[in-house]
């Protein structure tokens, strides 16, 4: 278990904070491993069990990228505080991404093109050019008039989260005379007016600025997240609960909102309240949450990121080829026995490629010692 006093130092990881990259990331995992790859949302059941209670409990669970998206808000404002200027903050990022990034898409181009399978295969090899870069490949088509696409699916968050890594290292250290949370509140309404706008001149033109500023359509979770780190901090600005309160509409009015229009999601409004309760009752230090301070769901939040690279085109494809193999002879303890093996053996994986990039980094700080 961790100290009670872990909110303390203002460098070190808040464990509650870690906790919740867990709790998002297996949120993720239940919805890719339960209700993405079969109907109705996609053509033919994927997997090789057939549990329907299950696929209704975790249809929400894509919410749980809105839940790292909230995460990083707090974090991101953390670090650039730690910061010296933009250069060093830039650095850190490149560090905490790229490593992990360049050692699993290799091994999920080769691993999920040699297994074949239809959903995802084949891979084309012009997709390594976005994965390793993390620039989007419709950010990428509109520019170039390309034909690019993701190795994997999941990375799409990934450019969310280094659009918004830019636009707050730009405001917090190239805008200083304003407090921070007002100067991305003002980006996030401005983004959204010239979406408004752009939407009433014309359908592609809103649909290039969401290729081109995915960020767009995110922002609000990202402004969540910062405004309660600096609650968490007792930073003085008396508008800090009236931005928080705009973020929750925003919020629930993009989590209900469809291409067809508005449609009121009941479940899916209330996990967007839990995901704000829970933040408050973090910097509340409540001992209702205590459970957050464990040491295995902040050692499992910590491994968040490499799992969440690797877990949807890695393991669907393994849970694919399963299915195949086992064809009309189906066995649920069977399948359910083989999902806990593909479970572990991702996290055997996202380990590998966790001490892989640290080894990396520390190789590269060994040549060049004038680094960060």
């Amino acid at each position: 278990m961790y100290r009670s006093d872990s909110f303390s130092s203002a460098s070190q990881k808040i464990p509650e904070i870690e906790s919740l990259r867990t709790l998002a990331i297996t949120m993720v995992l239940v919805y890719h491993f339960f209700a993405r790859w079969t109907p109705p949302i996609f053509s033919q059941t994927t997997y090789p069990y057939r549990i329907e209670i299950a696929r209704q409990v975790s249809q929400f669970g894509y919410l749980g990228v809105q839940l790292f998206f909230m995460v990083s808000g707090f974090v991101i404002l953390k670090s650039l505080e730690n910061q010296k200027n933009l250069r060093s903050f830039a650095l850190a990022r490149v560090k905490r991404i790229f490593p992990s990034l360049w050692i699993a898409i290799p091994v999920i181009f080769v691993v999920c093109n040699a297994l074949n399978q239809s959903f995802i295969a084949p891979i084309p090899l012009s997709s390594l050019l976005p994965s390793l870069t993390v620039l989007g490949p419709d950010f990428l088509n509109r520019l170039f008039s390309t034909n690019f696409t993701w190795t994997t699916g999941v990375l799409w968050s990934l450019f969310i989260e280094v659009q918004f890594y830019l636009v707050a290292s730009v405001l917090f250290f190239k805008f200083k005379k304003f407090q921070f949370n007002s100067k991305l509140f003002v980006f996030a309404l401005s983004i959204q007016l010239i979406r408004v706008i752009l939407a009433l001149i014309s359908t592609e033109s809103k649909e290039i600025f969401d290729d081109l500023l995915p960020l767009n359509k995110e922002i609000w979770w990202f402004l969540a997240g910062s405004i309660y780190y600096s609650l968490h901090s007792q930073r003085k600005n008396p508008y800090l609960k009236s931005i928080l309160s705009v973020s929750i509409l925003f919020n629930l009015l993009l989590v209900n909102l469809e291409s067809s229009g508005f449609e009121i999601k009941p479940i899916a409004s209330l996990i967007v309240f839990i995901f704000y309760l829970l933040f408050y009752l973090i910097i509340s230090k409540s001992k209702k949450i205590r459970i957050l301070r464990s040491s295995i769901f902040v050692w499992l939040g910590g491994l968040s990121y490499e799992f969440y690279l690797v877990h949807e085109s890695l393991g669907v494809s393994a849970l694919s080829k399963f299915n195949q193999i086992q064809g009309l002879a189906y066995n649920l303890k069977l399948s359910l026995l083989f999902l806990i093996l593909v479970i572990s053996g991702l996290l055997l994986i996202s380990v590998l490629i966790q001490k892989l990039a640290k080894k990396f980094l520390h190789l590269n700080k060994r040549i060049s010692p004038s680094g960060d």
